[in-house]
């Protein structure tokens, strides 16, 4: 899986702004994010992995996915700010039901939540795909302070586990598992 170029940068950045370079814990975890395929027309799951790096209290979950045919996309959720992405979240998921409800379709921007000391934002945003169906995308913000463009997209089942990825996140041990086989 390729990461592309100036997202390596910006991770990497980040990682040794925060001190979470090491240690790295992968997670098992039934989180997908979805990617939209032109030939089907639909948003369909794609492989997405989850990572835990550094230690408490600057612990960092790394979420990356591989989309159809290009480099990789990912988002990095920082401990220190992840209340304000888990009321992103909910946010989406009280407006996800009443759209479903309503039939109503939009686009709409849920927050801005810092993801790190370097300044950088990520935004939540708010998507309809039809009146069924609902999407929460999440991206960094660009200089100019607009979405580059989203880098994951969750429906409401995903959008849940992210949270309880999220909320969980303190939690988790991060001791690498190749200590475990010496």
């Amino acid at each position: 899986m390729k990461i592309a170029p100036q997202y390596l940068a910006v991770s990497l950045f980040i990682l040794f702004l925060t001190g979470c370079v090491t240690p790295t814990k992968r997670l098992s975890t039934n989180l997908n994010s979805k990617d939209f395929n032109s030939l089907v027309s639909q948003y369909l799951d794609r492989p997405t992995f989850v990572e835990i790096n550094g230690t408490p209290p600057n612990h960092v979950l790394f979420v990356k996915m591989d989309p159809y045919g290009a480099d990789s996309k990912f988002m990095i959720f920082s401990a220190k700010n992840k209340s304000e992405s888990i009321q992103a979240i909910d946010k989406f998921l009280k407006w996800e039901a009443q759209a479903r409800k309503n039939k109503d379709i939009l686009e709409k921007e849920i927050a801005r939540v810092k993801c790190s000391s370097t300044g950088m934002k990520i935004q939540f945003s708010f998507y309809s795909g039809t009146e069924y169906n609902h999407f929460l995308s999440i991206g960094y913000t660009s200089l100019f302070g607009m979405m580059d463009q989203p880098m994951l997209t969750f429906d409401r089942t995903n959008a849940i586990i992210l949270k309880k990825l999220l909320i969980d996140l303190d939690n988790f041990d991060t001791t690498p598992v190749e200590n475990l086989y010496n």
